[in-house]
């Protein structure tokens, strides 16, 4: 019997080394393909991080950062929302604003728009801007009686009358915004009492640190009040 101990022609050898081209063509382009879609994915990423990051900046420092060094713009259009709490109201908050944050002013193609009930106010002395959060959850009616001496302003700086019968939070995070302002009453004093199931709380913002931001001079800035079944302090809201 014989051997054939013939090599591979070389036709067959231009063949085989053009189909592993070929074959290592589409294996090189489909990794650069996926390089490329990984580097565009992780900048996406970067820069929806970098945005996110300065919203949550916004949203916490609204009333004390220019949002133009964060790169959120506020929208000329004023929103209104309509909130169904179980059938028990339907309360319209006609002051939920518009913004749009951008990685770089001068490249507008990755932004970001939402919307927000953030009320940027600027208190002056003898003004204080208050949040209060309802963390209980199920809604609740909320009433506050002011002391002597104070008032009730709202984010325009007019004069506000909170509702007789008391307002509803909705359950699990519902907050409301009012300001109080001294018509010749001191801070260093109870401002009002808040009430809600039952409970009553006196609230004096400087006397317990219910404020988060004030002044030098202790005379105006922003405070928070936090209900979760009872009146408790941040460390309480947040733990629960």
């Amino acid at each position: 019997m014989k051997n054939n101990k013939k090599g591979m022609t070389l036709v067959e050898c231009i063949i085989a080394m053009a189909v592993f081209a070929v074959a290592t063509t589409g294996f090189t382009m489909a990794a650069t393909a996926c390089i490329k879609a990984q580097v565009k994915s992780h900048s996406r990423n970067r820069i929806t991080n970098a945005q996110t990051t300065n919203l949550e900046h916004f949203s916490n420092y609204s009333k004390v950062l220019d949002p133009s060094e964060l790169n959120v713009e506020e929208m000329p259009e004023r929103y209104a929302i309509s909130f169904n709490f179980e059938g028990t109201a339907n309360v319209i908050n006609k002051d939920i604003y518009g913004y749009t944050a951008i990685a770089d002013p001068d490249d507008k193609v990755y932004q970001l728009s939402f919307i927000s009930p953030i009320e940027r106010v600027t208190v002056m002395p003898g003004e204080w801007w208050i949040t209060i959060y309802n963390g209980d959850p199920a809604n609740q009616i909320f009433n506050l009686t002011l002391s002597p001496g104070f008032e009730f302003f709202d984010n325009e700086k007019e004069r506000a009358d909170f509702p007789a019968e008391g307002c509803i939070w909705g359950g699990d995070g519902g907050i409301r915004k009012i300001g109080i302002r001294s018509t010749g009453g001191s801070f260093n004093d109870p401002c009002m009492t808040i009430s809600c199931g039952g409970v009553s709380k006196s609230i004096n913002i400087l006397g317990e640190n219910f404020w988060t931001e004030k002044n030098s001079d202790d005379s105006a800035g922003y405070a928070s009040i936090y209900y979760n079944g009872a009146f408790v302090n941040k460390d309480e809201y947040e733990g629960s």
